[in-house]
């Protein structure tokens, strides 16, 4: 997969923290097949209750990358004045 396929919505797949981290441990047991094929079968069963154009979904994640960058700064700074 290129770079620029890489990063087009399509690629997308929101996990929680706890799932991202049990995936990118276990490469070799969650195949990007295996994830991608997961990833379609929830699409089929949910249904879409907005109709999103690509530039409001892509607005929509730099929105959440902020926030998430934000969060992480926010506990690396917790982190220094704890020790933990």
């Amino acid at each position: 997969m290129t770079a620029v396929q890489r990063e087009e919505f399509d690629n997308l797949l929101l996990l929680c923290g706890t799932c991202h981290k049990l995936v990118d441990a276990k490469p070799n047991e969650y195949s990007a097949n295996w994830l991608q094929e997961v990833k379609r079968k929830h699409e089929i069963q949910t249904p879409r209750p907005l109709d999103l154009s690509q530039a409001d979904a892509h607005n929509a994640m730099l929105l959440l990358a902020k926030h998430l960058a934000k969060a992480k700064r926010a506990t690396q700074v917790t982190r220094q004045f704890t020790g933990t």
